[in-house]
């Protein structure tokens, strides 16, 4: 497992974020927006300090979730002929020694590297991980 990607040939597929996941975050996104301004409207029109303490913690979750979702939207499980690369870690098919269900991919070397299950179509990237090693073997 290397810091860098390795030379691991051409590029077969690339499995980005599920797009339900990035809805979900889109939708608590603009939820959090739109009521942090009817808030922050309810301040300035009645001048009681429950309607900030409202704003403020909507307009903290709007920021976590922003936040949060632009880290996470370049994250992608990319497959190349010689081997798997997920985010800064990168391994070829030699050097795998188990794909497990829950997306972990455990290294001859006792490392790990783990992918979300967030990742759109993992089962079907597990599978082919799997054949892959074993082809290898």
């Amino acid at each position: 497992m290397a810091e860098v990607k390795k030379n691991l040939g051409k590029l077969i597929a690339v499995h980005g974020l599920s797009p339900a996941h990035i809805q979900r975050a889109v939708f608590i996104t603009v939820l959090s927006f739109v009521f942090f301004m009817g808030t922050m409207v309810a301040y300035y029109v009645r001048q009681e300090l429950l309607f900030f303490l409202l704003a403020s913690a909507f307009l903290m979750v709007y920021i976590i979730t922003l936040f949060s979702w632009i880290a996470q939207r370049k994250t992608a499980l990319e497959i190349f002929e010689k081997g798997v690369a997920y985010r800064k870690y990168s391994a070829k098919w030699d050097e795998i020694g188990e794909v497990r269900p829950d997306g972990t991919i455990v290294l001859k070397n006792s490392k790990q590297i783990a992918i979300s299950s967030a990742i759109h179509e993992l089962d079907r990237a597990i599978l082919f991980i799997k054949s892959k090693i074993v082809s290898v073997a």
